[in-house]
């Protein structure tokens, strides 16, 4: 099993806030099973799927060598807050936007143009949203829950996922809009 695996399973254990033991249980292996995920000794296709499920890790494989290269997925049913936006956000260098307000909806010109406008500040602030400036990210984290603000007050969701390959640094942010 490759090593840089290993270590992302426990860094995203860690992010997530769970011991060994805590994983073990929700991924219904045991904690052993977890400490030799963790040291790259080893796991079977299955037991590594569940708990990367657990995890909202996701793997590729690449080339004849079967290699599989971790891809971290943040899976936000809903976004609500600004900081879920900005996990999402944070040091991507691309947004993909899916817009599914006006499917089987009348046109609104008004909720058009708040959307409109939500996705420009995000793409803005996506390039300048950074882990090392965080005054200027309390700034930018008003600005995205105001937006959100308006998308709520519509009962318009977002869900949001992004990608984090060890293979491919290029992130990113991938965005759903929807009428709930």
């Amino acid at each position: 099993m490759n090593t840089e695996i290993g270590w992302f399973i426990r860094k995203r254990r860690k992010e997530m806030g769970l011991s060994q033991e805590a994983l073990a249980e929700k991924a219904q292996v045991s904690e052993r099973t977890i400490r030799r995920t963790e040291n790259a000794e080893g796991a079977g296709e299955g037991t590594l799927n569940t708990i990367c499920e657990v995890l909202n890790i996701s793997f590729q494989k690449l080339g004849e060598e079967d290699v599989r290269t971790p891809n971290m997925a943040i899976r936000v049913p809903n976004i609500q807050s600004s900081r879920d936006l900005a996990h999402v956000l944070i040091n991507a260098e691309h947004i993909e936007i899916n817009n599914h307000i006006h499917d089987g909806f009348h046109d609104d010109f008004e909720e058009e143009w708040i959307v409109d406008t939500f996705v420009e500040k995000c793409e803005d602030i996506c390039g300048i949203l950074n882990e090392d400036a965080p005054e200027r990210n309390k700034v930018l984290l008003g600005i995205l829950q105001n937006e959100l603000d308006k998308l709520h007050k519509r009962n318009i969701g977002v869900s949001g996922s992004c990608t984090d390959s060890l293979v491919n640094t290029f992130k990113v942010a991938n965005l759903s809009i929807y009428k709930y």
